[in-house]
């Protein structure tokens, strides 16, 4: 029997964390972006009011989640923007998404919603392949290419993920790694389950000094947003904030997720005035994913954008998409 509810209050929402974040591991297309710690983040940061959480149960278990909210005209949107959410979907059990979809396009007819929308849907989600061959009816689906998130499947060795890379990139990766060493020596300081106020202030300082575009990204709802996933995402485990240190100072940072199999590269900053010549920024990211290969990951997500040097050091692009769903009465 299916039973579908939607909670609109917080301290309801919140009850479900174990179960959502168990759902979110086993969910089709898995990954950091479904994790409960990333939906309270974004909601209590922007301060959303009307929220509109749909729970789809199967003989009492959850077999789905819709993380949403209300907006105008009697629509649902996803949780998320388009500058913070790099993966998103229905959360649901591979072998429950079809049914979910059913009837939760059955529930959104039958509560007059007008529409809802989902962002950066993988394209290799059985969201996408449903909603692409969508029967006739009541419901039509849009679904517009949003972007790329270039992935390298990681092999067993460092040493190996070099001899995937062409002859060049390899031997620039090795050539800039040990430039830096000799010449200066450098440091990889690493906070995960600890992550400090002043961890955090360097963290967006970086960021914010590598250029104009970045410093212009931070807004107060924005920092709020880091700060609150940062923590929360300490706290947890999943969090990989790295710091390429120089003479006792910083000069580089990436914050990653590490969750299941892989490591999420969610954003990164450098100090492009200082050291120059030593790519730092490179340096570190070939640290990051050395580390990953060290702690047997199978996958290194760049996450969105189509970056050149995404693709030099062996991403794969993989498409994500915007669907909406409009529905005629």
């Amino acid at each position: 029997m299916i039973d579908i509810t939607t909670l609109t209050q917080a301290t309801e929402i919140e009850q479900l964390e174990s179960e959502w974040n168990n759902l979110a591991e086993r969910a089709d297309q898995s990954n950091f972006f479904f994790t409960f710690s990333y939906f309270k983040s974004f909601w209590q940061a922007f301060e959303l009011k009307d929220l509109r959480i749909i729970v789809i149960k199967e003989s009492s278990e959850i077999v789905a989640i819709a993380p949403l909210y209300l907006s105008e005209n009697n629509s649902l949107k996803y949780i998320g923007s388009l500058d913070l959410t790099d993966y998103g979907d229905l959360i649901a059990s591979p072998e429950k998404k079809k049914l979910a979809l059913e009837e939760l396009f059955k529930y959104c007819t039958q509560e007059k919603y007008t529409s809802f929308s989902l962002l950066s849907v993988s394209q290799t989600s059985l969201t996408y392949n449903y909603c692409s061959d969508l029967p006739e009816g009541n419901i039509t689906a849009y679904l517009t290419q949003q972007e790329v998130c270039p992935i390298i499947q990681l092999p067993p060795t460092f040493e190996e993920y070099l001899t995937q890379l062409n002859r060049k990139q390899r031997h620039e990766a090795r050539r800039k790694m040990k430039k830096l060493q000799e010449d200066i020596g450098y440091q990889v300081k690493v906070v995960s389950s600890e992550v400090s106020d002043q961890d955090i202030e360097t963290f967006i300082t970086l960021h914010t000094a590598s250029s104009q575009d970045k410093a212009d990204f931070w807004t107060p709802e924005k920092t709020d947003f880091f700060i609150k996933l940062t923590k929360s995402s300490s706290a947890k485990g999943w969090l990989r904030l790295f710091f390429l240190v120089v003479e006792g100072k910083a000069i580089a940072t990436m914050m990653l997720f590490d969750y299941d199999d892989a490591y999420y590269l969610y954003n990164a900053g450098y100090l492009p005035s200082e050291y120059q010549g030593y790519s730092s920024g490179q340096v570190l990211l070939l640290e990051t994913i050395k580390s990953a290969i060290d702690n047997n990951k199978k996958i290194f997500d760049f996450l969105r954008g189509d970056e050149e040097y995404k693709f030099r050091l062996g991403g794969i692009a993989q498409p994500i998409y915007d669907i909406t769903l409009n529905i005629v009465y």
